[in-house]
């Protein structure tokens, strides 16, 4: 007998921007192949009637191979669930003048990617009215864990990653063509991030009144074609950035750090593949 539970998931095809309609359904917890054209939220426990938003109403729902198009937040948990999603495509096309994300985890709740691809709307020449675009990969609050397995996130208006959360890297993560490839403010080890021609650097290590960017990655793999390009972007005090070994297939003009005014106590740990007499080191072209 397969486990039922009664989940919010908002009505296909409404406007982006637009007031969402939702109605309650009943879902298995595995739920598998699914194809939705497009919504607002596909798991949203901000959304719907209040009476609904019960605690831990999503723990160990799986979502596996779903092909979605979203305009605000694709999967947002802030209940205290664990939520996993397994494969798929997850297309996230919201205007950046508001915040969302194809994923979000916030209110102590977990959230496991595993394969995913995330694809945003970032459009060079679409043209945007707020000062700040503000669409995400994926979004972890502080206080959650994120974990994500292998998986790709690309083209979104600010960055692939942006996490407060106690976050894990697992296997080969690529992020790619946003504004910034990984953006972390707390806690975060991993194994191989691929970086790809980012607009505004490849990682950036913040700070926020709760939380610091510590950030261990095992093996940095960056593609860039910008001669004056950042490997790693300070903007919190006391951020620290280690990376043991790293693939660089950048100019040799590259920056390897940007601080920021009146930031102060950072520290910058690269392996001898990554850096050497202050200046990156390309990796050599492949025959």
């Amino acid at each position: 007998m397969v486990e039922m539970i009664q989940i919010v998931i908002p009505v296909a095809a409404v406007l982006i921007g637009s007031a969402a309609a939702y109605t309650q359904q009943s879902i298995p917890k595995q739920a598998s192949f699914k194809t939705i054209a497009q919504t607002t939220s596909v798991i949203n426990t901000d959304a719907g009637p209040v009476k609904y938003r019960v605690p831990r109403r999503y723990d160990n729902v799986t979502l596996k191979n779903y092909l979605v198009t979203t305009s605000h937040y694709g999967v947002q948990v802030k209940d205290g669930s664990h939520v996993t999603v397994d494969g798929g495509i997850w297309r996230h096309n919201g205007r950046p003048t508001k915040i969302s994300a194809s994923f979000a985890v916030g209110g102590g709740s977990m959230l496991t990617l595993r394969n995913v691809t995330a694809i945003g709307s970032y459009d060079p020449f679409l043209p945007v009215s707020t000062k700040f675009k503000n669409t995400d990969g994926v979004m972890g609050a502080q206080r959650t864990t994120l974990v994500i397995e292998g998986g790709t996130f690309k083209n979104y208006w600010d960055a692939s990653i942006d996490t407060k959360a106690n976050t894990t890297l697992k296997g080969i993560v690529t992020v790619e063509g946003s504004r910034v490839g990984l953006k972390d403010w707390g806690p975060l080890v991993g194994d191989t991030l691929v970086s790809r021609n980012p607009r505004d650097g490849h990682i950036s290590c913040l700070a926020s009144p709760a939380v610091t960017c510590n950030i261990h990655l095992k093996k940095l793999i960056a593609y860039d074609n910008d001669p004056n390009g950042l490997l790693v972007g300070f903007q919190g005090t006391n951020g620290v950035v280690r990376i043991d070994a790293c693939e660089l297939h950048v100019p040799a003009s590259m920056r390897v750090q940007w601080i920021k005014r009146g930031v102060t106590g950072t520290n910058l740990i690269l392996g001898p593949t990554c850096v050497k007499d202050g200046k990156v080191v390309v990796a050599p072209r492949s025959r």
